[in-house]
C-alpha cells in the first residue's frame, strides 16, 4: 500500500499507520494513555512555542518517513524544527 491509497481510506473506528508498504490497525489508546500524551503535547508546545523552536503536533498527524516502501506513522506527539516547519508550511499549504 502506499501514503496516497492510506489517505483514501474512510476515516471511522479505525486509525492506520503504514510500515514498509503493509496496512497497521492502531488500537486504541487507554485513558492513562491519553491522559500522558496530553500532558507531555502541552508542556512540549509550550516551551516550542516560547523558544521560536517550531511546530508541535498532537497525535493522529501522519508523517511519511519513506518511500518505496512507503512508511507513515501518528506519533502520540511529534517536534518539528522551524526550518523544517517553514520548508513544510510552503510546500503543503
Amino acid at each position: 500500500m502506499t501514503a496516497e491509497e492510506l489517505l483514501r481510506l474512510p476515516r471511522g473506528q479505525f486509525r492506520y499507520e503504514l510500515i514498509n508498504g503493509a496496512l497497521k490497525t492502531m488500537s486504541p489508546s487507554s485513558h492513562t494513555h491519553g491522559r500522558i500524551s496530553a500532558l507531555i503535547t502541552a508542556l512540549l508546545w509550550q516551551f516550542v512555542r516560547a523558544n521560536g523552536l517550531g511546530d508541535v503536533y498532537g497525535a493522529e498527524t501522519g508523517f511519511l518517513l519513506t518511500t518505496n516502501p512507503d512508511t507513515v506513522l501518528a506519533p502520540d506527539v511529534a517536534f518539528v524544527t522551524e526550518e523544517r516547519a517553514r520548508e513544510f508550511r510552503h510546500t503543503k499549504g
